[in-house]
Parts: C-alpha cells; structure tokens; sequence
C-alpha cells in the first residue's frame, strides 16, 4: 500500500459522517426543548394572565351585585314610606333591567316571598304541626302534581320530635343512606334542604321551589302577590273563579285590605277564613345578576323590612 494514503482524511477535511449526524441530531434536540419551553412558558403566563383576569373581574362583579343590593334595600324602604300595602303594581316589583356598566352589566329584581307558602308555619308556636298549614302544603303538592305525602315529610323533617307521621319519614330512613344523616327536626333555614326529605328528587323540587320559602318566622300570604297554585292552596272561598277576578283585580292594583276581598264575584269567605292572609310584607328576595367579562356572579339576598327599615338576614352567591 502506498505510504502517502496511510494517513488520509476523508475528503472534505470535515468530521465522519457519523459523527456529523450525531450533531445534527443533538441541535435538532436542544432546537424542540426550547420550543416546548417557550411555548409552556407563554401558555403559563396567559394562564396567569386570565387567572389574574378572572379574579379582578370577579371582585368587579361583586362590588357591581352589592350595588344592587343597596338598590333593593333604598327600593323597598321607599315603598314602606308611600305605601300600605304590597302588590305587583308597585314599582319595587318592577325588576331593574341589565343597566351596561364598565366590562359588562349589572340586573336585579326583588320577590315577595310571602307570596309564597312558607314551609316553616308548619310548626306552630308550641313546636307542634299546624294542620292548617299542612293542608296547604298538601293541596299546593296537589295541584302541582306531586305527592300530597310530602307534606307529612317535610313535616316530620322539621318537627322536634321523632316519631314518624303517617306517611312520614325520620333517623331511621335517613340513616339507612348512603352516607347516612338525621332529620334536622328544626326549622327550615334553605329551602335548598327539600333535597335531604325522603321523596323530594330534582324534578319535584324544581316544581315545588318557585311556591315556598323558609322563612325565620311565621308568616301570612300576602293575596297581592302569591301565584295562583298558591291561592289554590288556601282552600276555600278560594275557588277557580274567585281567583281568576283577583288575578284581574291585581293587574290594575292591588288590593288595599283583605275586606276588598269581599268585592271579588262568588267570594263567601268569612272572617276566620282571612286569618294567615295579608295585603303587606315583610320578607323579600332581591337577586343580583352581575356580569363582568367572562364572570357571571348572581348573588340573592333575604331582606326583612320592619319598622328600623330594610335589613339583610342572609346572603348566597353562585357563579353560573
């Protein structure tokens, strides 16, 4: 072998091929691992960015639905100063449309709730259940199409004792869940809580919770603003008719005093009939609605208006 080729390099003067791929493939390497950090890194920060976005939009949200709040309360104490009585007339009944405000929108609206049956007058002033109030609930589930034995139920949930009602439920049936818990055998404080009773599932609380409230004390009905599945439930005099002239009686005013009543075509009512029943109340829902951005807060509010004004009982919030 020639002397003068022992010693060549491969032509070029460049490393083997071999290791020239090795190269390429160790930059092509650090190239992705830079990519895949840059890109976390940018998807990070605008992760942080909505986060932080979020937050200051919800602290937004909630400052505009405490707004409302205070609008709900100067309406309500207002109405007590110009008015004796409570109907859908008046102008606190009138909902506050979605007024724009920076970032988004603010709306509100106040509920009679004594326009509701008020699931706690089933106990009455001893502890004991009140058959009155329990034939409305029971004639309320009636004409809403539920299980008029819910009424025992619910009864038998909020009573203090624990001896089953006819058609009741209490520990034993609760503590056979599971998890297992006891009946409250206290006052309602949600209404939310209808889901704990035996027999209460989604649909029929969806259908019952637009016609009852649970109320700190016992209440009347207020004629003026409860629905009609509600004056259904007083029993009598209040039949089909003498509902269908107070719901036109009420869509020009309300009434006045319960002895207005007596105007309405086929009413027959006697005095003890007018006991629980009101033109007035005291107790009122006002529901917030804020929306910030991508936040959505809804915030309701239980007012009780007394002589000292308007003040707030309870507070819940819920981002939808």
């Amino acid at each position: 072998m020639d002397r003068s080729m022992a010693g060549a390099r491969p032509r070029g003067g460049g490393r083997p091929r071999g290791e020239r791929g090795v190269a390429l493939i160790t930059a092509m390497l650090v190239v992705a691992l830079a990519t895949a950090t840059a890109v976390s890194m940018a998807t990070r920060q605008q992760v942080d960015i909505r986060r932080s976005e979020n937050l200051l939009h919800g602290g937004q949200a909630w400052q505009y639905a405490l707004g409302a709040e205070a609008w709900g309360r100067a309406v309500l104490d207002r109405d007590a100063r110009d008015s004796e009585h409570d109907g859908l007339d008046e102008p606190w009944a009138q909902p506050l449309p979605a007024i724009p405000v920076t970032g988004g929108s603010i709306a509100g609206e106040l509920v009679d709730l004594q326009g509701r049956l008020n699931l706690n007058n089933l106990l009455d002033e001893e502890g004991k259940v009140d058959p009155v109030a329990l034939g409305r609930l029971q004639r309320l589930l009636t004409a809403l199409e539920l299980d008029p034995g819910l009424a025992d139920r619910i009864a038998d949930w909020i009573d203090r004792d624990t001896r089953v009602r006819p058609g009741g439920a209490e520990d034993a049936v609760y503590l056979a869940r599971q998890p297992g818990y006891l009946a409250a055998n206290r006052p309602l404080r949600s209404i939310s809580e209808l889901r704990l009773v035996k027999g209460v599932g989604e649909e029929a609380f969806d259908r019952l919770r637009p016609h009852v409230a649970a109320l700190p004390a016992r209440t009347a009905v207020n004629v003026n603003t409860a629905s009609p599945e509600v004056l259904a439930s007083l029993g009598e005099p209040f039949t089909a008719p003498v509902i269908e002239a107070l719901l036109a009686r009420r869509e020009r005013a309300g009434l006045e005093s319960l002895e207005r009543l007596e105007e309405l075509a086929g009413f027959e009512g006697e005095a003890g009939d007018l006991q629980r029943l009101d033109v007035a109340s005291d107790y009122f829902l006002g529901v917030a609605h804020a929306r910030i951005g991508a936040i959505r807060l809804r915030i309701e509010t239980l007012f009780e208006r007394g002589a000292g004004g308007t003040r707030v009982l309870q507070r819940s919030e819920a981002m939808i």
